[in-house]
């Protein structure tokens, strides 16, 4: 009723069964007439019949004649049928053919409905019954073979073994010619002697020598459902008349077990896969929950491990990328009494730039690493010495699967996933679904940087406005100070004093240019980040510029004691933008100035090559290493603003002004020992082809 044909199947047999093997004979031929009837009703008229006559044997020794004759006239044509004699072909006198024997081996297939049990006892049935040593089961699937199980005869019995579904093709275990010339023929080939016959030459038949072959077609429905190939490497002619007829009896049935262990497994195999993907997805969406819960991705990766060890592994690891270095930021292991083996692997062999680690194998590629079989020698592949080995080892490794962190076409990081104790071998749906993970975990990764980025961003904002701020208000004050006291000057009449005045105006022009420059340097900002650095080329004497903007800082050096020395021992023309390579110059001089007050200033000036370089030296505070890689960033300072003025900006725009020019800037300095500011640029200029022609 509820259309389960292979429950009721396999509930039918079990009836059988358990009534045979409790001598209920009378619940056996009533089990055996309603699988009769379930049979005929879906049109297997000929597994129909075969049952209602093992009905009516049971009712017969039942005692239950008046049972018997209703049979009988119901069903006239089982009368014109000898029991157990499938066609004329295999007509037999009793002497040749134990029916008993075959019957019950028959009856044994029937009760296997799981398709590695069936498998196993009819390689063993077929073993007993047939006289061969040696057999195997091959099913047809795809278009092609492939070898389910083997058997073979020793002194205890047959002993039987399922195999990994191994292609015909590429296995050494059968001969190809010979199954395919079977599948293809739909008929049994028999040699009495494999080395004499037309397939002498197949590769197997060259290798193996084998006397007696069989390769019998288990046929079902005009197709074959599989072959059984069998060998007896004893004797020729192993396999004699009334053997093919036992072995032709036992395919028939096997055809009908096949079919429905095939239909079971197949049904079993579409529940399974409804159920995992049902789980997948019960995952995905407890992943998808975890992810989006929180902008700390530290902690959230550190929870995700917890959970993909719930799930998918025995143990994991979760690594970023900082900068250049590969960071471990999570570990999680089934066995929570190996957590301290996680720690010692992370302090011991953390992952790095060219180590042997999965994870820079990934990073290095790009691409996913599926290791299903991981053998002690591939392990080696992927440690760095034995402590490293054994140390994998105690945590329980089989299988291997490590999947990139990918965002934005960039990789963040790499999750890496080990199966080890609980024996589960990684494939292709595990790929998959890996990488679905991964992908998540990537966009919460990159989510909560750019979240991180923005807030330093914002906290950057607010330091800058408030340094600018300063350092506007700073020359503001003064010149308007300069201003009041112009004002009071001219009130009091001593305006017509030239010295008073000549020193006021001096002063307010000079906040002015201050203002000026601070006004520049803003509007630049501007125009760099949106890649608009207006250059205008001519000739450019590097020395004599450098003197200029010296001469322009006569006053502050003088207030700064600060001496200057240049050292130019040959001219340096170069095609550049005089304004902004003074604005270079100006920049490293101020803050050799700021950062160097009370103590001598070098320049030093040369050419090689066709780059000119610019050196100044200070001899101050000097800077941290730590900080020589983000003083050129914007707004980016290496001391504190209370201490110090600026906006953060000059060496921003220096560097970007030296880019623009072909050339670059760079810093070597040590704390206490003062900082020289290398410029190189091309004495060509930024990619000049009219220079070079001239």
């Amino acid at each position: 009723m509820e259309g389960r044909d292979l429950d009721a199947m396999r509930l039918y047999e079990q009836a059988i069964r358990s009534a045979r093997e409790n001598g209920f004979v009378q619940n056996e031929g009533i089990a055996y007439e309603l699988s009769s009837r379930f049979y005929r009703a879906r049109g297997f008229e000929q597994v129909a019949d075969t049952y209602l006559r093992d009905a009516r044997a049971c009712y017969v020794r039942w005692g239950a004649d008046g049972k018997v004759r209703q049979i009988d006239q119901q069903n006239p044509r089982l009368r014109e049928l000898r029991p157990f004699t499938p066609t004329a072909t295999f007509a037999l006198h009793t002497e040749q053919l134990d029916l008993l024997s075959v019957v019950k081996a028959s009856q044994t297939i029937s009760g296997e409905l799981l398709l590695d049990e069936l498998a196993r006892t009819l390689l063993r049935v077929v073993l007993e019954e047939g006289g061969a040593q040696k057999g195997y089961l091959l099913l047809a699937r795809d278009g092609d073979l492939w070898i389910e199980a083997e058997a073979s005869l020793g002194e205890k019995g047959a002993a039987t073994r399922l195999l990994p579904s191994l292609p015909v093709s590429s296995s050494p275990f059968v001969p190809a010619t010979i199954v395919k010339y079977a599948l293809r023929t739909k008929e049994r080939v028999l040699l009495d002697d494999a080395t004499a016959s037309k397939f002498a030459s197949d590769p197997y038949i060259a290798r193996k020598r084998p006397k007696s072959v069989l390769c019998l077609p288990i046929p079902r429905q005009a197709n074959v459902v599989g072959l059984l190939y069998l060998e007896n490497n004893l004797l020729i002619g192993a396999f004699t008349p009334d053997r093919l007829v036992a072995l032709s009896l036992l395919a028939a049935q096997a055809a009908i077990s096949l079919q429905n262990a095939l239909l079971l497994s197949n049904e079993q195999a579409a529940r399974a896969a409804a159920e995992e993907a049902e789980r997948r997805s019960a995952f995905l969406a407890e992943v998808g929950e975890l992810l989006s819960g929180s902008l700390d991705y530290e902690d959230t990766l550190a929870r995700l491990g917890r959970l993909c060890v719930g799930s998918m592994a025995d143990w994991c690891v979760i690594d970023t990328v900082e900068g250049e270095e590969i960071r471990r930021i999570a570990g999680a292991h089934r066995d929570p009494a190996k957590a301290p083996l996680l720690e010692e692997l992370q302090r011991r062999y953390p992952p790095h730039k060219g180590s042997h680690h999965p994870a820079d194998r990934v990073l290095s590629t790009g691409e996913p690493l599926l290791l299903p079989e991981l053998s002690d020698d591939g392990l080696r592949g992927f440690v760095e010495d034995e402590g490293h080995a054994r140390l994998v080892r105690a945590l329980g490794i089989r299988t291997v699967l490590a999947v990139p962190l990918v965002a934005r076409g960039q990789t963040l990081g790499v999750l890496s996933l080990v199966s080890g104790a609980s024996g589960r071998r990684y494939g292709s749906a595990d790929l998959e679904l890996a990488k679905e993970v991964a992908r998540r975990a990537a966009i919460a990764i990159d989510n909560a940087r750019l979240y991180r980025e923005t807030q330093e961003a914002i906290r950057a904002r607010d330091v800058f406005l408030s340094v600018a701020s300063h350092e506007l208000k700073t020359p503001l004050t003064s010149l308007m100070l300069t201003l009041q006291s112009m004002d009071r000057a001219i009130l009091s009449g001593q305006s017509g004093d030239p010295q008073i005045m000549g020193r006021l105006v001096e002063r307010a022009l000079r906040q002015g240019a201050r203002l000026c420059r601070l006004d520049d340097d803003l509007l630049d900002v501007s125009r760099i980040h949106v890649d608009r650095l207006p250059l205008e080329l001519a000739d450019v004497d590097l020395s004599a510029l450098v003197r200029d903007v010296v001469e322009q800082f006569k006053q502050q050096l003088s207030q700064a004691r600060c001496s200057v020395s240049l050292r130019d021992s040959v001219p340096v023309v170069g095609r550049w933008d005089r304004s902004r390579i003074e604005q270079i110059v100006t920049n490293l001089l101020s803050n050799a100035i700021k950062f160097g007050a009370g103590k001598p200033i070098d320049i030093f000036i040369s050419e090689e090559a066709g780059i000119a370089r610019l050196a100044v030296r200070d001899h101050g505070i000097g800077i941290d290493p730590a900080q020589q890689g983000r003083i050129f960033e914007r707004f980016a300072r290496a001391v504190s603003s209370r201490h110090y003025g600026g906006l953060g900006l000059g060496l921003y725009i220096s560097r970007k002004v030296a880019q623009a020019h072909g050339g670059s800037i760079r810093v070597q300095s040590e704390p206490g020992a003062g900082a020289t500011f290398i410029v190189e640029l091309p004495v060509a200029g930024p990619g000049d082809p009219g220079r070079e022609g001239s």
